[in-house]
Order: structure tokens, then C-alpha cells, then sequence
């Protein structure tokens, strides 16, 4: 029997490509006569990702067009999209896939116009409270959009709705847990000697975290007392990072991109990040208390839509980067540091956004919805 072919459509981020590979794997595991490929961009880091987890990735050059973009960037993507278009066409034409799924980057766009253009079923995955651009624009003509937030239905051109779940690596759900009022189970959370807070900025790093975080650690103080911290600074910032700590004996681990997140995610009793998607189904699975700073040139200012679910459930603490200072920062550890029963609140709270077999389901779901 000849074996049928899925295309998944993702670039850019950890956070586009994460729950892309963990769709893939489970599409895998439960129809064996099914062969999945990426298409991503030459540049990011699905680069690393796909051809690590053993899939196929085919690379398309395509620039944004968001507004967080400048003008000559948009310019030269509209310019280049008849090109980009065509060798998308290729590529469907050529491969011929059952269906076709962009979950997020750039080349989600020409990727499933591509599938349109040809009838072939296509879908789009939208994790985020506030859709992005290129999948607002391709609503009307998918075969249907499948949505985590209930809300960002009311900024798409269809119904042709699906809630699903946010899909995360598989490591991810091993994690040891106690029974909490949800029904999840985790371990216990804040630890009695040494309170560890977990810092990341998104699998490129977090400049603006990194100098505040970086800054109030050296300054030192009673707040710092019985703390210890992971900071994972990306790779742009790592060495200067690295330079600061080594200046003096401070408890933090430094590290550029960190690839047993499980581990980390397991060690913290808190967690400091951006509000992506990906991160935020994270915290969900793992059950962590945590400090989001959006990302506030994130296209449509989707991060904080993000983070504002979550505060409305009292399921984290969000501060802007506007007010994200060395006091602020010094003065949420502290507190949170002093008030375990509000570690567990959000806790608690974050596991409401936990959705067990989201992969899987999408998988399933995907199968049923192009035959």
C-alpha cells in the first residue's frame, strides 16, 4: 500500500515548531501509513528541530509582512510573493498531500494559499488569543480553522470552527505531580530551603528580560536571600550575560538555549518568560507558577492577549515591559518567595489551561476532517 503524505507548514519560533513536531509525532504514531513533512524557512530554527525529531523539511525564503515590520521588509515580501507563491505550488503539486496544516511563521501563508489554489484540504492551527495576520486573511477559504482560545473566533472570516487543545512535547506530560483541586497532579511546589525561579526569553532570548534580571542579581540584596536561578539568555546576549555573573560568586546558572525543558521546567518553582503560546501551554502541562512579560512588538500584540487570558483566570502575574523594572522584578520574587500559598494559587489556576491529549486529538481530528 502506497503511503499518504501530510504537509505541516511552520517556522520562525520554538514556539511554532514545538507543537507542529508533537502533531507530527502523534500523526505518526497513530497512522503508520502516513509520512509527514515540514516546510519551514532556511533561517529559523525548525532548521535544528525537524531534522533532529527525524522528518523531512523542505526551506521557502519568505519575509512579513506584519506591522511589527518595517516598510522596505514589507515592500520586498509583497514583491517577492508571486515568486514564493509559485514555488509553493511546486512543492504541493509535487508532493501531493492528503491535507495540508500551517500551524504559524511566516511560511504558513503561501504554504496553504498554495493547498487552496490547488483543492486540496488545508488547515490552519491558531494557538493565540488574537489570530495573526496571515491566518485572519485565509479564514474564508480553508477547510476549517482549528482554534485554542474561543475568542479568537470572532476575529476570523468563518465558522468553520474547532476548538483543540495546545499540543506539547511529550517529555513535558512525565512530569511528576500531586493531586491539586483539577484533578492534575504535581509535585510539591515551592521548595522549604531555596526558592528557584526559571528565566527564559523564548528560544531566540529576551534582551530587555536579560538586562533587568541580570542587572537586580548583581545588585544583590535581602530579596536574592535563599534564591537561586537558571537563566537562559538566548544566544545573542549569552557571552555578555555570562561576563556579568563571572564578575562575582551569584547563584544563577547561565546558559544560551536550553534543550531538557522538562528538567528545567521540573527544577523551578517559578518561571519568568514572554507570553507565547508555546510557553503558556507549557506552564498548563508542568503546572508552574509564573511572571509574564509580553513581547510588546509582537504582531497584533498577541502575547499580551495571551497573558490577559490567563490574569483574568488569576492564573499568573503579567507585567508590561514598560513597567518591568530591576525593583519590580526584585519585589514579585520577594513575594512570591514569602507567600506560598499564592505560588499554588497560580499554580492550580494555570492547570485549568491544561488540555491532556491535544496532539493526539488534532491528529485524529485532521484525519477525519479530509477524507
Amino acid at each position: 500500500m502506497n503511503k499518504e503524505l501530510v504537509l505541516i507548514a511552520a517556522g520562525g519560533t520554538g514556539g511554532h515548531i514545538y507543537p507542529a513536531l508533537a502533531i507530527a509525532a502523534s500523526l505518526k504514531k497513530m497512522f503508520p501509513n502516513l509520512d509527514v513533512e515540514f516546510v519551514g524557512s532556511p533561517i529559523g530554527l525548525e532548521n535544528k528541530l525537524v531534522p533532529r525529531e527525524g522528518f523531512t523539511l523542505h526551506s521557502l525564503k519568505v519575509g512579513r509582512l506584519n506591522n511589527n515590520v518595517s516598510p522596505t521588509e514589507r515592500l520586498k515580501t509583497l514583491l517577492s510573493l508571486p515568486i514564493l507563491l509559485f514555488k509553493a505550488f511546486l512543492l504541493v503539486r509535487r508532493k501531493k498531500p492528503k491535507f495540508i496544516l500551517g500551524v504559524g511563521g511566516a511560511v504558513t501563508g503561501p504554504v496553504v494559499l498554495a493547498g487552496i489554489l490547488s483543492k486540496i484540504p488545508t488547515f490552519i492551527w491558531e494557538p493565540n488569543a488574537h489570530p495573526g495576520l496571515a491566518n485572519r486573511w485565509l479564514s474564508p477559504w480553508v477547510t476549517e480553522c482549528l482554534l485554542v482560545f474561543k475568542a479568537a473566533a470572532k476575529k476570523i472570516s468563518t465558522r468553520r470552527v474547532s476548538i483543540v487543545g495546545m499540543p506539547v512535547r511529550e517529555e513535558l506530560k512525565s512530569l511528576p505531580r500531586k493531586v491539586l483541586p483539577s484533578g492534575l497532579k504535581k509535585e510539591v511546589s515551592v521548595a522549604a530551603e531555596q526558592f528557584k525561579v526559571f528565566i527564559f526569553g523564548g528560544s531566540q532570548g529576551s534582551r530587555a528580560i536579560n538586562n533587568i534580571v541580570s542587572q537586580a542579581i548583581i545588585e544583590g540584596g535581602d530579596w536574592i536571600h535563599n534564591v537561586t536561578f537558571i537563566h537562559q539568555t538566548g544566544p545573542t546576549d549569552f557571552q555578555r550575560i555570562r561576563q556579568i555573573y563571572a564578575q562575582g560568586k551569584y547563584p544563577v546558572e547561565v546558559m544560551d538555549y536550553v534543550y531538557d525543558m522538562n528538567t528545567k521546567y521540573q527544577w523551578a518553582d517559578v518561571v519568568v518568560s514572554r507570553s507565547g503560546f508555546g510557553t503558556i501551554a507549557e506552564l498548563a502541562t508542568c503546572q508552574k507558577a509564573s511572571i509574564l512579560i509580553p513581547l510588546p512588538t509582537a504582531s497584533d500584540n498577541h502575547q499580551q492577549a495571551n497573558a490577559e487570558v490567563l490574569v483574568e483566570k488569576n492564573a499568573t502575574i503579567m507585567i508590561l515591559q514598560k513597567e518591568f523594572t530591576v525593583d519590580r522584578f526584585k519585589e514579585m520574587i520577594l513575594y512570591l518567595k514569602n507567600n506560598p500559598k499564592q505560588v499554588e494559587m497560580l499554580e492550580e489556576n494555570v492547570a485549568q489551561f491544561y488540555q491532556p491529549n491535544a496532539a493526539q486529538n488534532i491528529a485524529k481530528h485532521l484525519m477525519e476532517a479530509s477524507k
